[in-house]
């Protein structure tokens, strides 16, 4: 089920860097976001809590960057869940996680391809 993102503070950001920098910026974007999606894929057996603290910060910052704060959200709360070595809350955080990050890369992918990049 797709979700609407308010992707607000990224158009501006886009707005900033011109047509040229919005390419590469999404572009970036759209690679750190497969990267850490494939690092919290690999972190979740286990589950490797070092690398889902680094992979769930990493993901509050791209989050962040272009104003997902529903994943912002969900991604602090995995950060806060890692540090805490919390299995349980954990495993609950898993599925929103993939789901809302699978959301933002489609998003981002959409406005690349929108965008003619």
């Amino acid at each position: 089920m797709r979700r609407d993102i308010d992707l607000g503070p990224l158009h501006r950001l886009l707005d900033l860097v011109g047509t040229a920098g919005a390419a590469l910026l999404l572009e970036t974007l759209i690679d750190d976001m497969k990267s850490t999606q494939t690092g919290l894929d690999k972190a979740w057996s286990g589950p490797d809590y070092t690398q889902l603290r680094a992979h769930s910060h990493t993901l509050i910052a791209l989050a962040g960057t272009v104003g997902d704060s529903d994943l912002q959200t969900i991604a602090q709360q995995l950060n806060t869940a890692a540090n805490a070595e919390d299995k349980e809350q954990i495993a609950v955080m898993r599925l929103i996680a993939d789901q809302k990050t699978a959301d933002l890369i489609a998003a981002l992918t959409r406005l690349h391809l929108d965008a003619g990049a």
